[in-house]
């Protein structure tokens, strides 16, 4: 075998747990959460976010470039984000229940001592993987299933990054 091959699959992370930015295993109490307040788009305050456009500013005196990527709303774009009022927070992102934790393995191909079978062995994982329950991203996902390279590139917002990065590192 002069290549070698990989595949990416995602897997329910039965040992994660909801955790809060306190550190503990509970939402965030009202006083914390002034102090620790989500922002989100006033219209779809549970929508995900995603780099809407790139901004280019040349800061350095030798002409380089800063690249400040500007995030918004994935469903109107908007991208002046309001402070997520407690309650909605106590309903979704403060609620253990609307977490789901996966985590990502990606496998590399290899052959045995005897070089008549094929193997599989672990050459990355990663864990503790964090999404809503509602989010396209992990709706879209084939939990246990083996997707190759180029069907991991195609996968959904976080998925696909999180497959893309595990994969990444793998090779």
């Amino acid at each position: 075998m002069n290549k070698a091959q990989y595949r990416v699959k995602f897997v329910y992370d039965e040992d994660a747990e909801f955790e809060e930015c306190n550190g503990e295993n509970r939402p965030l109490t009202e006083a914390e959460y002034i102090e620790n307040q989500y922002q989100a788009c006033p219209r779809h305050p549970r929508a995900a976010s995603k780099v809407i456009r790139k901004a280019y500013t040349r800061k350095t005196p030798n002409g380089a470039k800063h690249v400040r990527a500007i995030v918004g709303c994935t469903v109107c774009g908007e991208t002046t984000y309001e402070n997520v009022p407690y309650v909605e927070y106590l309903a979704y992102y403060g609620n253990p229940a609307r977490h789901v934790y996966l985590g990502c393995i990606v496998e590399r191909q290899t052959s045995c001592t005897c070089g008549e079978h094929v193997a599989w062995e672990t050459a990355g994982s990663l864990w503790w993987i964090d999404f809503m329950d509602d989010d396209q991203a992990y709706l879209s996902l084939d939990i246990n299933t083996w997707y190759t390279p180029a069907e991991a590139a195609k996968l959904a917002g976080y998925a696909g990054t999180v497959a893309l990065g595990v994969l990444g590192e793998a090779r």
